[in-house]
């Protein structure tokens, strides 16, 4: 199928206008609609068609002039920045088309199913328009601030124009990290600017079961997006053997599998002990690592350590998990999948301080030496720290590290460095106001962190300016902060070891 026959109307085969979605998901134009119910030509089943219009294919809608351009070349933030533009000028008619489909979803329901539940289909409908009123209102009452957020997006577009066209003309490593850091900001910028013209709510409409009563049509959800309240999340305990709490490490890997790592004790039944090793040596120091989906339990695995030094590193990436432990014998890092088979193991000469793994490299970062691994663990150099910045110019002291596609981000206290992957240059380096534990470093270079003094997430850009903070309302202190596979919001309690999700 080539471009013109993706834009085309399959029943009068013209170019689609506006892109409607009939209830078997075959795309028409508004031309074609039919009135009331009628025989589809392509399922060949009755569709009823709502008395207040049909779905919009919004996707297709919003592309379907950049897909008639052919080739135009244009900025990639072209077609957003004139979508929000639209909205800028006329913000009234964008919240119709947000609420409308609501009041679509909402009609369809009602007519695939039963005919009695009109009065109740009507209730639901008529607070869809008046959150639609009191959303116009805000905006109306807020304008200062739309208006401010729009300015500096429209500032933004134009400085990052500016970039792509130079470095078009010519490969800057400079410009790239500038241009990646205007893409942070524009991400955002562009999230905070959706979110005033939503008045930062959330409103969904969730289907009922086919079961018929009050709330046959589903329920609609008003949530603030400025607060995240406790009761807003579903409670599932995690059954674990974990009585060390204070070494509770909590991971997630995959956004599917949670990993608890915790430092436990294990009587020593040797019988071949004399007196003195069994009164120094009665028990054993046992790493214990769990692996759960969503709260169930899966696999559990023991790594024995040594009394005298019973410390590791833990870190994943891709789905594997990389662990170091460092015993008075002998130093070892480990790789396993997420059901903690163990793949590699291999002896490590200096003892590490730090472990990270990236698309390329699993790092290991020792007081003076920088070893470099594949992902198979085998070692492809070792780097002295007086001549590190070869390769990266890595922070003397570092406590986490994360990454994205492009960038290396370490952490130590309140302090982050942002690192160039492709290079090993340092970007920039800077402080927060307090300490808060990095959760995720998206693909737009938005770092998402908890800030456990404020109670609150933030995003912060890649000049390190917090950008957007949403307030935790009702959480226990010890949370640890995940996402899931949809990006959505967990949060684990560390102490009574709840989920919430």
């Amino acid at each position: 199928m080539n471009l013109e026959d993706l834009i085309k109307c399959p029943k009068c085969n013209q170019k689609l206008d506006i892109p409607a979605v009939l209830p078997c998901g075959e795309t028409i134009c508004s031309k074609c609609i039919p009135n009331d119910e009628s025989d589809c030509e392509f399922c060949h089943q009755t569709h009823f068609i709502p008395k207040d219009g049909i779905l919009v294919n919004k996707i297709l809608f919003k592309n379907l002039d950049l897909l008639c351009k052919n080739g135009t070349k244009s900025s990639i933030f072209d077609s957003e920045y004139e979508q929000i533009k639209k909205i800028y000028e006329s913000p009234s008619e964008n919240i119709d088309e947000f609420f409308q489909p609501l009041v679509n979803h909402i009609v369809t329901a009602s007519e695939m199913k039963i005919r009695q539940i009109e009065n109740i289909r009507d209730d639901l409908t008529q607070k869809i328009f008046s959150l639609k009123e009191d959303n116009v209102n805000n905006l109306k009452t807020n304008n200062s601030d739309f208006k401010s957020t729009f300015e500096e997006l429209s500032q933004l577009v134009e400085e990052i124009k500016i970039i792509e066209g130079n470095i078009t003309l010519k490969k800057d490593d400079v410009l790239s990290d500038k241009y990646e850091c205007l893409r942070s900001k524009y991400a955002i910028k562009i999230n905070k600017f959706y979110q005033i013209v939503r008045n930062y709510k959330q409103i969904r409409f969730f289907k009922s079961s086919p079961l018929v009563s009050e709330g046959i049509l589903g329920l609609i959800e008003e949530k603030n997006l400025k607060t995240i309240n406790i009761n807003e999340y579903a409670k599932a305990p995690f059954v674990s053997n974990c009585t060390n709490k204070k070494t509770l490490k909590i991971l997630k890997i995959n956004k599917k599998h949670f990993l608890f790592i915790y430092l436990g004790k294990k009587f020593n039944r040797s019988s071949d002990l004399d007196q003195e090793l069994i009164e120094t040596k009665l028990f054993d120091v046992v790493l214990y690592i769990e692996v759960y989906v969503k709260n169930v339990n899966i696999k559990t695995k023991e790594f024995f350590l040594d009394c005298e030094c019973n410390f590791y590193l833990i870190t994943n990436y891709g789905g594997f998990i990389y662990l170091y432990l460092d015993h008075s014998f002998q130093r070892i890092l480990k790789k396993l999948d997420s059901s903690l088979e163990e793949l590699e193991t291999i002896a490590i000469k200096n003892p590490l301080t730090c472990i990270g793994a990236t698309k390329k490299f699993v790092l290991g970062f020792s007081e003076n030496n920088l070893e470099i691994f594949d992902h198979n663990l085998i070692l492809l150099m070792t780097i002295h720290s007086t001549s590190s910045s070869l390769f990266m110019d890595y922070p003397s002291k570092i406590s986490n590290m994360y990454a994205n596609k492009l960038y290396y981000i370490f952490q130590h206290e309140k302090k982050i460095t942002i690192v160039n992957q492709d290079n090993g240059k340092m970007v920039r380096s800077f402080e927060l106001d307090s300490e808060c534990k990095i959760f995720s470093v998206s693909t737009e270079n938005v770092i998402s962190a908890y800030d456990k003094n404020n109670s609150c997430l933030l995003e912060i850009n890649l000049d390190g300016k917090i950008e957007n903070k949403i307030q935790l309302d009702g959480f226990p202190e010890n949370i640890e902060i995940c996402l899931d596979e949809d990006d959505n919001f967990e949060f684990v309690d560390s102490k009574s070891l709840i989920l919430y999700s």
